[in-house]
Order: C-alpha cells, then structure tokens, then sequence
C-alpha cells in the first residue's frame, strides 16, 4: 500500500470513533412502543408521502421485522378514476390481524387529494393494530360532522330515521 492510501486510511480511522455519535444523532431513534410497517405498493403511490405524514409508527424496509405489511393495489373505474385497495397483514405480534379497505378516486381529484385521501385511510387502517399497543392509551378518535366529507369518499345515505 502507498504512503497517501495508508494515510488516508489512518486518518480515517482516527476520524471513526468521532463521526460514530454524530451519524447516529442525526437519524431519530425509532420508537420501540409502536408498530414497525411495511408498506408495498403496486400502483402509484406517495410513499414518501405516507412516511412524512404517518410519524406515529416506525416505517420499515424490511418485511420480516415489520409488525404490519400494508399492500396497496390499483385498478381503473368505470368512470376514469381510480380504486385503490388498501390490505392491512398482521405479522409478528399481530399475526392473525388483517383487514382490507378501499380508496376510490374520482377522476376530479388531483393526485395531493388522492394522495391525501390514501393517508387518511392508512390511519384508519392501522387503529386496530394500534389498538393492541402500549400507545393505545394515547389514541383519541374523532368524528367529523357530516357535512366535513373528504373528496374522494363515497356520500352515505343518512340513517336517521324521520318523523312522520
């Protein structure tokens, strides 16, 4: 070896030990209390997206440490738009906990709104799973008026029953 290579080499190794705490500072520790989720999908996804905005888990890339693997599948609608399905896999401690829900996109919406309307029902999905964790206690629940619909969400006909 050179006398430059064997000196860079030494000097990189003195720098080691110094540089070791900052790199790990720089990353935020993930949270041992939550979930580990994967997330898999096979459309046009935001996934970056999904990662900035659900911060309450720990996403993972690596399926076998993940608690929870999140499929994401897409077909076109009739009417131009978009129908994303959206299974929900228990594995490790949540073994034997699935679920599936859907997302339908009007051909309207802009990709932020789908995009958007895709997050809010990969919360939903994972309350259930959060549910069975030590962070359940700091789970709140809220339901919007009915009138607050998000776009993309199908209208449901109202329940209540009327007066005669």
């Amino acid at each position: 070896m050179s006398t430059p290579r064997l000196t860079a080499l030494a000097f990189a190794l003195l720098l080691h030990p110094l540089l070791g705490p900052l790199h790990a500072q720089a990353a935020p520790a993930p949270n041992s209390a939550t979930l580990n989720v994967f997330l898999h999908c096979n459309t046009s996804c935001d996934t970056d997206f999904f990662r900035t905005e659900i911060t309450y888990v720990n996403w993972v890339r690596d399926r076998a440490v993940s608690d929870i693997h999140i499929l994401i599948t897409g077909q076109s609608t009739g009417g131009g738009g978009s129908e994303f399905t959206l299974a929900f896999i228990g594995l490790r401690g949540q073994s034997g906990l699935a679920d599936t829900l859907c997302f339908v996109a009007p051909q309207r919406n802009t990709p932020d709104i789908t995009r958007r309307g895709m997050t809010r029902i990969i919360n939903l999905g994972l309350v259930r799973f959060l549910a069975r964790t030590t962070i359940a206690d700091r789970l709140n629940l809220t339901l919007a008026t009915e009138s607050v619909r998000p776009t993309g969400t199908p209208a449901t006909p109202n329940q209540q029953a009327s007066d005669p």
